[in-house]
């Protein structure tokens, strides 16, 4: 029997005729351990990726990215952290626990330049990283005539680089709906899953502000015209019983009565369809709001368990 690829045998996705001719046979056991085998590399092989990104995510992209939160987040200063205790030693201002009482701290350490420029580096570092293409490019633009050959040089780069971006994009998109909420609960966790889902749907509000503003602003242009062409076309109509039939043109009068007639028909489909647009991008935020809104509920309660943390902290 001659030697089969298992692998090109699965993707092909069809019988081969020497398979079917195994079926009653003991070759079809060799057949069928090989086929188990394959199944078994590739399963073995998607566990080995899964247990790499994971790693990659907690021991430097995840540390990473929460350095670099650390470095923005307020500092609370020695003379608030000793005003925050001592209101909460005392009970004064109304009493209230630790972190009510340090309140005043965080936004005192919000106020400053220098947090908000480190803000703003922040930001703009977790955007850039996105297309690491715009770090390489970085060190031509300061040279005279460098931006010339950024120019030539990366665009063919770029391009693909936005078409591989594209396609992860929507895989991702797929991936993170809420429809697969269960399975990646199952894989992620609750918390994680949640923010996943939140996340890619917010994606999709984007830049939503922008287009549902512009749609806004043409559903009312083309109500603006279907209201004036149906007064047009009633006009029409209400002449055809004010004029002596003796005196006016009958195939004239219909022509323009059905020229008018189609122009309403045209605003009508017109309007409609801008509203069906808009509802759409309605729909799109109200499931959004309902993730993210999962996904908030769940560190609220995340929170009061951040203050029982606290409250213990302070008996020891």
């Amino acid at each position: 029997m001659p030697e089969l690829d298992i692998g090109k045998q699965l993707k092909a996705g069809k019988a081969d005729p020497i398979i079917d001719l195994a079926l009653g046979s003991d070759k079809f056991t060799e057949l069928n351990a090989l086929i188990d085998k394959h199944v078994i590399d590739k399963v073995e092989q998607k566990a080995i990726i899964q247990e790499t990104k994971q790693k990659f995510s907690a021991n430097f992209s995840r540390v990473a990215a929460q350095k670099l939160q650390a470095f923005a987040s307020p500092k609370m200063s020695d003379s608030d952290s000793f005003i925050s205790h001592e209101r909460y030693k005392r009970g004064t201002y109304g009493g209230g626990d630790y972190l009510d009482n340090s309140a005043h701290a965080y936004e005192s350490a919000t106020s400053g330049r220098f947090y908000k420029a480190r803000r703003k580096i922040v930001d703009l570092v977790r955007v850039q990283k996105k297309s690491p293409i715009k770090f390489i490019k970085l060190p031509f633009t300061l040279i005279p005539g460098g931006e010339i050959a950024v120019k030539y040089t990366f665009k063919g780069i770029e391009a693909a680089a936005k078409a591989m971006g594209s396609a992860r994009k929507a895989r991702k998109r797929q991936q993170y709906d809420a429809k697969n909420l269960d399975g990646l609960t199952e894989s992620l966790g609750e918390k994680e899953a949640l923010r996943k889902v939140a996340k890619w749907h917010a994606k999709d509000i984007s830049d939503l502000g922008a287009k549902l503003q512009r749609n806004l602003a043409k559903l009312k242009q083309a109500a603006v015209l279907l209201d004036t062409r149906q007064v047009v076309l009633e006009r029409l109509i209400e002449n055809t019983f004010n004029i002596d039939g003796l005196h006016h043109d009958e195939f004239q009068e219909s022509m323009k009565i059905k020229k008018a007639r189609n122009d309403v028909a045209m605003s009508y489909h017109e309007v409609k369809h801008y509203i069906d647009k808009i509802q759409q991008m309605c729909f799109v935020m109200q499931a959004t709001s309902v993730d993210v809104t999962a996904h908030i509920t769940c560190f609220d309660a995340y929170l009061d368990e951040t203050k029982e943390l606290v409250d213990w902290s302070f008996n020891h």
